[in-house]
């Protein structure tokens, strides 16, 4: 779908921005369904997910950009130690659970942070 960098606001504040690749992006359908997604997006809040900060998906190159959290990811976290003991386990559903509005896991995933690189170019100021 794209590219998520890592970005920083004025304050200093880590932000997970997601870039839409322009091939992608051309696609009328595919800017409708992003436009929705961070529309549900601005509306969940809470302990388990990470808040928007800003977006432009109607923009030349459509974007994202919510705090970014520094925690694993959790196909490695399972590859790496095995399958998650009983009670995080269920503090991982509940927080899915928690999630108001947004069902269950789709397609967007969250960054890896392993996956998020520097934004150089001007760093990401949002």
């Amino acid at each position: 779908m794209g590219q998520v960098l890592l970005g920083s606001s004025r304050g200093g504040r880590r932000l997970a921005v997601k870039v839409i690749r322009p091939e992608i992006a051309a696609d009328p359908g595919f800017r409708e369904r992003f436009r929705r997604e961070v529309a549900a997006a601005r509306t969940v809040g809470g302990f388990w997910t990470a808040p928007i900060v800003d977006a432009d998906p109607g923009g030349p190159v459509p974007w994202v950009a919510s705090d970014y959290l520094d925690a694993p990811d959790l196909e490695a976290l399972v590859r790496d130690r095995g399958p998650l003991p009983e009670p995080e386990l269920r503090s991982l559903a509940t927080g899915l659970a928690e999630a108001p509005g947004r069902g269950p896991p789709g397609r967007a995933r969250p960054p890896r942070p392993e996956a998020v690189e520097s934004w150089s170019p001007a760093r990401a100021r949002v």
